[in-house]
């Protein structure tokens, strides 16, 4: 026995396909879209490490001594104790 009807809709390769390479495309897009936001928040982190350690040297350079005034304080400590021994030279 043979089909004498001829289906009113066949499905066409090229259906198919197109609507597999829209599934596809989109696809590539959502992976795209996360891969920008990944990248958006790996740049974040970068921000905030580089502020963390501006910070931090902030910190550092706040905690340490002035160093033209400890300077100063060297210089006449050495003057005195130059003075001394000059003064010690002397008494003997």
């Amino acid at each position: 026995m043979t089909n004498d009807f001829y289906p009113f809709y066949q499905p066409n390769r090229q259906n198919q396909t197109s609507s597999e390479n829209r599934s596809r495309n989109q696809s590539e897009i959502k992976f795209a879209k996360i891969s920008i936001f990944g990248q958006i928040l790996s740049v974040i982190g970068g921000i905030i490490s580089i502020y963390a350690q501006f910070l931090s040297l902030e910190k550092f350079e706040s905690e340490q001594p002035n160093n033209d005034e400890r300077i100063r304080n060297l210089e006449k400590q050495i003057q005195y104790l130059t003075q001394q021994i000059e003064n010690q030279k002397k008494n003997y």
